[in-house]
């Protein structure tokens, strides 16, 4: 009788151990060490299937050190909140410090902005906005949270406050435009008829109604309007969004000649651009092609399916 339950042990470990969420940890951990960016899809993706206690802690911390690295902090805080017994007090408080100095608020703000009392406290949150107007970084970690989290009656009632809306105009934009409201164009036109633009808000305009046009699958038009947008200011790096447009679309050759090299922090979808064109990704496809095909059925955008498929 034990040789049987031996032999029925031995037979069945494959299995256990070759699970959708263990298989996805296995990569993610493959990858990590060359592509830590490329590695955190398939992490998410083990969380999503049923894992030992161990693997989950481990996929949990090696989340919460991806996500500090690549500032994705909407994704650390969520991370955080969803498995607050597998991530230590003093790692979430270390990380949330680094947070708020490259935000450039204290730690008690930030501690106060996350908090259930004020996280989804439209009044609250405009008033914290009114009081560090010149905190660009700020506005963008309140608009990106709440986007995160698809709080769009939140970021309505923010944003209808003629007050908040005028310290930055452009995202108000950022959250019609992700939030697919129709809007947008009244709203850009409204602030582009102004006589008394600057460069950078020409490019700022640009750049939104470039990815407007590419969120409607108009990657050619929205490839140019990118250019238009980086020859006013260089720091929205429209030229790199261009040149995925044009992959987009099925153009890689002219994308990859119109690529300039990499960035200093790069997202996702600038890491994978700058593979593709150096050559990388397709010395690397077979490592990188579950995490291709993650983007593919996760991102509404045509270039990650065409990445997915390029070899």
């Amino acid at each position: 009788m034990k040789l049987l339950f031996f032999i029925f042990l031995v037979a069945t470990l494959p299995i256990l151990s070759n699970s959708t969420g263990y298989t996805s940890y296995q990569k993610a951990y493959s990858i990590e060490k060359k592509y830590p960016l490329l590695s955190i899809p398939l992490y998410e993706n083990a969380l999503l299937h049923p894992l030992k206690k161990e693997i989950r802690e481990t996929i949990t911390a090696r989340l919460v050190f991806l996500y500090d690295k690549s500032r994705k902090y909407p994704e650390f805080f969520h991370l955080t909140e969803k498995y607050p017994a597998t991530i230590s007090r003093k790692t979430t408080q270390a990380v949330r410090k680094k947070i708020a100095e490259n935000i450039g608020i204290s730690t008690e703000l930030l501690e106060k902005l996350v908090s259930e009392k004020t996280r989804d406290n439209p009044e609250e949150i405009s008033a914290i906005l009114s009081e560090n107007s010149a905190q660009k970084g700020l506005h963008y970690f309140i608009l990106s949270s709440l986007l995160f989290r698809q709080k769009y009656d939140i970021l309505e009632k923010i944003y209808s406050n003629p007050g908040i809306n005028s310290i930055f105009p452009e995202n108000r934009l950022i959250f019609l435009l992700k939030s697919d409201d129709s809007r947008f164009y009244k709203i850009l036109y409204q602030h582009t008829s102004s006589p008394e633009l600057s460069a950078r808000d020409k490019a700022v305009y640009l750049y939104l109604y470039a990815m407007k046009l590419r969120n409607r699958g108009k990657y050619l038009s929205s490839s140019r309007y990118f250019l238009m947008s980086h020859s006013y200011n260089k720091e929205l790096n429209g030229q790199k969004e261009a040149c995925k447009s044009l992959i987009a679309s099925g153009r890689y050759q002219e994308a990859c000649e119109l690529h300039s090299g990499s960035s200093a922090l790069p997202s996702d979808s600038d890491l994978l651009l700058d593979l593709f064109c150096s050559g990388k990704l397709k010395k690397d496809f077979r490592l990188l092609q579950d995490t291709l095909q993650i983007y593919a059925q996760r991102e509404n955008f045509r270039f990650y399916k065409n990445l997915s498929t390029a070899y």
